[in-house]
């Protein structure tokens, strides 16, 4: 097993293969067979003597895409290692072989052959494993198409810049679908804008935030609204009437939420918050808000729920910031730390500073989040809204 052997001398490819030998065949260029180990012919049920010399394809009949097997041939040639996982057929007998390859180089940098080595997997669990995966694929496949319905109904965040030209919007469900989810309505001389999060992340949530938006986006006497708990009303009642009688969804099923009117001539904005955050910086200081310590509880009726409206006298160069709790809720990824309420505040002062434009804001905000996350997972659905009062 000399060749075998010299291929196997390379420590770059020694450790890999070492780890997954079972079947190991030594071949010229052409894939002609020089050398095959003891697994292989155990595992093949073929004599040395019947595949010596013989093109190594001839034995192994691959059921595989064919795209799969000719990246696997050109990485053998290209690259210090190849992989792939391949269905190959010994004689009648077809098998899942999880299979490696290396060149074997000479001084010039040559190839004098290739060394192919792989280990059987057993069959149910490899198909178990590709029946899992087709399902995860269908699952996400879902997931798109859902978030493609429900962003298809919510307005979209560039054209919260009309609120006025220093306004930026960033929405980021943790799943594609979730329980976050905004509205603005813009009128001639006001604007009214609402911002959600519901009880729970993914589908579930993500289906009561499509009801939501869908009634919003059917909604019609917007002149009428003359409060903002006249649109928690509004909300409330899209909702309340499809779960009112649905065992499975309990008393305390809730959603966090703030509504907005604002006066561009006035710099006027009155408010409810409902559990939610809403903050007015200016400068380096921020005003005081009134958020109610109670949420918006979706399965009971309207008449259980008392909400104050309350107004802000804003001033140029004020920044108004209204953010769901997966904004400061996100760990970091060294120590799983909460980013926290007091570092959004420190950062929302030195972004504001630091830039004019609301897109560089924007992008400051998003590449802080980025940096402080690393390589975690998102664990909340994300979505802020700022706006620079004019």
């Amino acid at each position: 097993m000399s060749g075998i052997a010299s291929a196997l001398a390379n420590p770059s490819t020694c450790m890999l293969l070492i780890g997954k030998l079972c079947i190991a065949v030594y071949t010229d260029i052409t894939f002609c067979i020089k050398q095959v180990n003891e697994a292989f012919t155990k595992h093949t049920g073929l004599d040395r003597e019947q595949v010596l010399d013989k093109n190594l394809f001839d034995f192994f009949s691959l059921y595989n895409n064919e795209n799969t097997i000719d990246e696997f041939l050109a990485d053998l040639s290209s690259q210090n290692i190849a992989h792939a996982v391949l269905k190959l057929k010994f004689e009648d007998d077809v098998k899942w072989v999880d299979l490696y390859g290396t060149a074997d180089r000479d001084y010039r940098n040559q190839i004098n052959g290739f060394l192919i080595a792989g280990t059987v997997i057993d069959a149910h669990k490899k198909l178990e494993q590709l029946e899992q995966n087709e399902l995860i694929k269908n699952y996400q496949r879902d997931l798109d198409i859902a978030q493609s319905y429900i962003q298809g109904l919510l307005p979209s965040p560039e054209l919260f810049k009309r609120v006025n030209p220093n306004a930026l919007l960033i929405y980021m469900p943790m799943r594609g679908i979730g329980g976050d989810w905004y509205w603005f309505k813009i009128e001639k001389n006001r604007t009214h804008f609402l911002m959600g999060d519901v009880m729970g992340h993914g589908v579930n949530a993500g289906i009561v935030s499509t009801l939501v938006a869908s009634a919003l986006s059917h909604f019609k006497d917007w002149h009428q609204i003359a409060r903002p708990t006249d649109l928690v009303q509004l909300v409330h009642k899209s909702v309340y009437p499809i779960i009112k009688y649905n065992p499975s969804i309990t008393e305390d099923f809730s959603m966090d939420i703030v509504t907005a009117i604002f006066y561009p001539e006035t710099r006027e904005l009155l408010y409810t918050s409902s559990n939610f955050s809403i903050l007015a910086q200016r400068g380096d200081t921020f005003l005081d808000t009134n958020i109610q310590k109670q949420s918006l509880y979706l399965k009971q009726p309207w008449s259980k729920n008392q909400f104050v409206d309350s107004k802000l006298e804003l001033q140029p160069a004020d920044w108004v910031w209204i953010f769901s709790d997966g904004v400061k809720d996100q760990f970091d990824e060294v120590y799983q730390k909460r980013f926290g309420i007091k570092r959004l505040k420190e950062l929302f002062i030195r972004v504001t500073h630091q830039y004019e434009n609301a897109a560089d804001v924007e992008k400051a905000l998003l590449m802080t989040g980025r940096e402080w996350m690393g390589q975690a997972e998102q664990t909340d659905d994300i979505i802020l809204a700022g706006f620079k009062i004019i």
